[in-house]
Formats: C-alpha cells, structure tokens, sequence
C-alpha cells in the first residue's frame, strides 16, 4: 500500500456530475472552451511521446500474444479470450520476478526473450489462423482510440508517481537489474514494492530507447477495454459466442472508464497500481466463479487463466495479498453449498502465492525496508478512532454511487446467502466479501500504519475503495443481467439504442469534452517548477543538492522536483505545512544542501535568511559562508500565489 499527499475524499479532480442549473451548465462548457483554447498545443503528442506510444502498443500486442498461445495449446474452449492481455502480461512478470531475484540476468536480456516469445506465439497464432484480438477487441480498441491520443502528451505530476513508481522504473532503465546488494541505491521512496506494472514501463522503454514515464497510463485504459469485454460476457450470462456489437462495446466501455463510478482520472492515467489491480481482482472473481459453477470438469485453459489473473492481483503492490484473501474468503461463501469444488481453486492460488513468495526473498536480499509496516501495538491510535470513523464516513457520502452501488451489490448478497445464490448472485457475495473486508482492514490501516494526520483523516480511503471497483462493476452486471433475462430481456425499442448512442458519444467526444479533467498534469505551479528545474540543473556544478522551501505546501515538491532532476538523490531535505514555524530556522541550518530552492515562505522563512522575499516568483539560493545568496529568481506566471492551488 502506498500514500498520498491528500486526504481520500479530495484525491484529485473527476469527471463531475451533470450539473443541475443551465447557468452553471454554460460556465462548464466555457471553461471546457477556454481550456482548450488555451493548451491546445499541449494536448497534442510530440515524437516522443508517439514513438512511446506505439511501443506500448506493441507490447500488449505482445502480452496478448502470448496469452492467446496459451489458451490455444491448452485447447480449452471455455477459457475466456477477454483475459489473453492479462495473462500475458502476468506470464511475463512472473518470470522477470523469478529470473529477477534467482540469477544476475540482465533485464534487457530477459526483455529479449520474452519478445522472441511474443513473435513465436504470434506465429502461432497466424500458423493456426487464430485471430490476435479477442471478439469485440478492434471495436474497443478503435472506441479507446479518443481518450488514448487525448492523455498521450501528458507529463508525470502525481504525488507517488515521482515519489515511489517512476524512480523504480527509472532504476530499472538504469541498472537493469532489480535493486540490491552490490548495486547502485535507489532512490525511490519505496524500493521494496513489487515491479509486475513497474516493468510495462521499461519494456515499452526499451523497446522506444526512451523513459517510457507515461506508457503505464496507456496500459490502463488498455487494461479497462479487456475489462470491458468481460462486463459484456458476464452481463450475457453465459459463453457466447456472437459478435460483440458496437453498442455493446460503447455502452460497457463507458462504464469501465468514463461513466464508471470508481474512475478516478488521477489514478488510472498515472504509474499507479490501483486500475490493475481493480482489473486483476475483476477477472480473478469472474474466472473463479466460472470454475466453481462448472457441472463439468474444469479445463486446463480456464485454470492457467486464473493462476495467470491471481499472480497479476497480488504481484502489483504489497498489500494486494488481503484483496486476495478476501477474494478466497468471497468464493467460499459463494460456494458454500458446493465446498468440494474449491478444490479446483488450488492450483491457481499456488500459481499466484509462488511468486509472492519469490518477491519476498528479493525483499529480504534487499535487506528489508523499502515498504510501509505497522508500528508496534503500544503505539496503535485507537484514541482517535472515532475521528478516523468520521472521516471515512465522509468519504462514503461524498462518493455515493460506488458506495451507494456497494451496499445494493451486499443486500443482495445476504438474501443470496440466506436462499442459496444463484448463478447471477454469485459475484455479488464475492464482492460483498471483500467489500466490507477490506473496508476493516483501511480501517486497521488507518490504526496501526498511517501514524497521525494520515490515520485521522482516512488518507486515500477513496482511492484505495477504487480497487474494487472492477469486482462491484462485475457483480454489478451479473445480477442486472439476471434480472434482463428475467424479464424477457425486453425494453422499448428506442431506449437501448439511446443509452448505446449516449455511450458512444461519451467515447468519441468525452476525452475532448472532458480534456480539462483528464489533463491534470496542465497544472500552472507544477509547469512553473518544471521550468525552474531545467535550468537548474543546466546550471547548478556536479555535486549539488538541494533544500526546497514550500511552507505553503503538502510537502509534494521536494519529491517533484528531485525527480525532474534526474537518477540519484538531488534533494535533500525540505520544508513544508506541516514544519512548525519554530522549526525553520534550525532546520535551515541543519541542512547539508548546497543550495536552497523556494517556491513559497512566510515570515519565518525571511527571517531566518534574514532578507525580504520578491514575492511574484520562486528563487534559487547558493551557500554561501554561513548564509546564501541569491542566484536566480523565476517569475510566477499566470497565477500569484502557488499556495493556492491544491496539487
């Protein structure tokens, strides 16, 4: 698990509601105008980013690739197209993980293998005329098309991606090795944490010859298509086999990235975790439950699939190994009436803990830390409980669809319990399961782990509740499916065509509509900061680090700014909101930092430098005997105060 800056009910910015005033509605849209007006040149890709683009591109080709050679040899017609993408990706990371911790490979080479063995299945695949793409997969890929080419400029600006994920990608990129004894240290806030999505960033880099700081983005929204397809499969009911429509594929789409409501623009177009592993624990419940409810023996395909899906939820962060026990703890209940059939779960539950436990050994071999642990019990904050309660309380009102759906997908759970579920309810006790497991255990979290302001305030308990949203979307579709068949499967003519069209509009004209929401990283202090930073590190002699002064601020930049300045650790220390005034001066003197950068003060800050500030601008000082002096000053524009954005 990992940490954000910012309290979980105001993660960041979301595709709002429809807003209920006309008056309001035209203040919406003018901004949206002036939004693109004003960066309508930023929102376009340059070489770089096209030529990383197509990278990523090739390798889910590869992934899928390699997924769909498997399912092929294991001549499973059950198992499911729809999770080829997921588990060749998980196939790879599995044996870069293995390879990564056991031997002293380089990763290009591991690299190169696992490309020769996407070319090899793709072959395969052409040899037995098999199609590449799962059925419905070109009308969703052409229908991402929009939102792909409207995030494909955007720029690294999230609080962990330049804390945690894009240092441990950039140390991937150069030692090409996992971090360890005997190599270079990293510098990554969390250098312990699980590589699995870290690595589609240094494929799709070595395969561009670039830092590939934003192909992750892509393979989320690429992530959501494949999900898409398994909502259309699972609303089915049942293996079908006819052609997935346009329609269809709009209407589920949709609701996976845009309409969906756990999506966060934040957390899915970032180096993030969190939309993989919402995805992985998705179709790990779908797969499962697939074999569970199946009167036959259960094919190897749909076994390798679920082994495959397991590894791919408990690789990617380090306390995705609750999602999977819950998961477990779900499929008993589900299965309660068929206990002998969880047998069939064995193997891939072994699949997906084997590597687990490889990844430990790498983290022992490190020499521990790098993660985030409990403290011991005697500091357990259970004297502000009730203030953590009321935070997390906040969130839940705040974010009444996903939670509002939540508790609908949980009261019929417990009727299924108590009747016996059928087949369409079986996903919603699963969900149901790791729904309110997983809220105990944020909750325990916020007790034991996150020690102070983060544990009263819920920190990203909203972010983290995004995790399930794939699961709540596929029990969601289950039971609505049920209930479509139920009914004959029968609505006036006109009203699926309306919700078909209202969907494919949202994926063709969204991501332009909505560019201001998803293009978070065109924020006008961090593009300042950025600025700075390329001619500081132009300027500044070999050797230099830095303190970064922003009292004003959530303690984001120091982390920013180091990144942007390249490997290694440049910063050094810094002061933030949460340094007592009392604490400037001595930390100013305390710091070994060659130079000083300065983004917002107060007056303890002037004092302690002992000279007034130009307050239209951020500065750069150099020490200089006992003191500094100032080297250069860059003017704010298009806003005053920096402290009054929210990062």
């Amino acid at each position: 698990m990992n940490r954000a800056a910012s309290r979980g009910n105001a993660f960041g910015a979301e595709m709002p509601c429809l807003p209920v005033a006309p008056m309001a509605s035209l203040f919406a849209m003018k901004a949206d105008l002036l939004f693109l007006a004003d960066n309508w040149g930023r929102l376009l890709p340059d070489a770089a980013q096209l030529l990383q683009g197509l990278a990523l591109l090739a390798v889910a080709a590869g992934f899928v690739a390699i997924g769909a050679a498997i399912r092929l040899l294991a001549r499973d017609a059950k198992a499911a197209p729809e999770a080829d993408l997921l588990v060749g990706w998980s196939v790879v990371a599995v044996a870069f993980t293995v390879l990564g911790t056991f031997t002293a490979i380089p990763f290009t080479a591991v690299a190169a293998v696992a490309a020769a063995a996407a070319v090899a299945a793709g072959a395969l695949l052409v040899l037995r005329r098999q199609p590449l793409l799962p059925p419905g997969g070109g009308k969703m890929v052409l229908l991402l098309l929009p939102l792909l080419l409207a995030t494909l400029s955007m720029l690294p600006s999230e609080n962990d991606d330049v804390a945690q994920w894009l240092p441990n990608l950039r140390y991937l990129m150069v030692v090409d090795r996992f971090p360890g004894p005997g190599l270079p240290a990293s510098d990554s806030a969390l250098p312990a944490y699980p590589y699995a999505v870290t690595l589609i960033g240094y494929l799709a880099g070595k395969l561009s010859g670039t830092l590939a700081d934003t192909a992750i983005d892509r393979f989320n929204l690429l992530l959501s298509a494949a999900l898409a397809l398994l909502l259309v499969q699972v609303f089915r009911g049942r293996r079908d086999a006819r052609p997935v429509g346009w329609g269809e594929a709009a209407v589920a789409l949709a609701f996976v990235t845009l309409l969906a409501p756990a999506f966060v623009a934040k957390l899915v177009l970032s180096n993030y975790a969190d939309c993989a592993t919402s995805v992985a624990l998705a179709f790990s419940a779908v797969l499962a439950v697939r074999l569970l409810a199946d009167d036959d023996s259960p094919g190897r395909g749909g076994v390798i699939q679920l082994g495959a899906c397991c590894a791919a939820l408990v690789l990617p962060k380090q306390a995705n190994l609750v999602l999977f026990a819950l998961l477990a703890i779900g499929l008993a209940a589900a299965a309660a009436r068929m206990p002998r059939r969880l047998v069939r779960l064995v193997p891939a539950a072994a699949f997906a803990l084997v590597p687990y436990l490889v990844w430990r050994v790498q983290v022992a071999a490190m020499g521990g830390g790098g993660e985030q642990a409990a403290v011991p019990f005697a500091k357990w904050q259970f004297d502000v409980l009730p203030e953590t309660l009321a935070s997390m309380g906040h969130v839940i009102i705040n974010k009444g669809g996903y939670f509002g759906l939540g508790v609908v997908l949980c009261l019929v759970a417990a009727v299924a319990l108590l009747r016996g579920p059928r087949a369409e309810q079986r996903l919603a006790v699963v969900f149901a399961a790791v729904f309110t497991g997983f809220t105990v255990f944020l909750l325990w979290v916020y007790v034991a782990v996150y020690i102070g302001y983060e544990g009263i305030s819920a920190a990203s308990f909203w972010r983290y509740h995004t995790e399930l949203g794939g699961l709540e979307l596929a029990a969601a579709a289950a039971v609505a499916g049920g209930w479509w068949r139920a009914a004959g499967g029968r609505l006036p003519r006109p009203v699926p065509r309306a919700v078909a069209a209202l969907c494919l509009a949202v994926a063709l004209a969204g991501p332009v509509a909505g560019a201001r929401y998803l293009r978070f990283d065109i924020h006008p202090v961090k593009d300042h900061v950025r600025r700075a930073v390329v001619e500081m590190t132009r300027t500044l002699p070999a050797g230099a680090t830095l303190f970064v002064i922003d009292p004003k601020g959530p303690g984001f930049f120091p982390k920013f700014i180091d990144w942007y300045m390249g490997f290694g650790r440049q910063v050094v220390g810094g002061l933030s909101a949460f340094t007592p005034d009392s604490g400037v001066a001595p930390e100013l003197a305390a710091t070994p930092a060659t130079h000083l950068y300065l983004l917002t003060w107060n007056p303890a800050v002037e004092a302690a430098l002992g000279r007034t500030l130009r307050p239209d601008a951020s500065h750069l000082f150099a020490r200089a005997g006992d003191g500094w002096t100032l080297v250069k000053s860059w003017p704010f524009t298009g806003f005053t105060a920096p402290g009054d954005f929210k990062y």
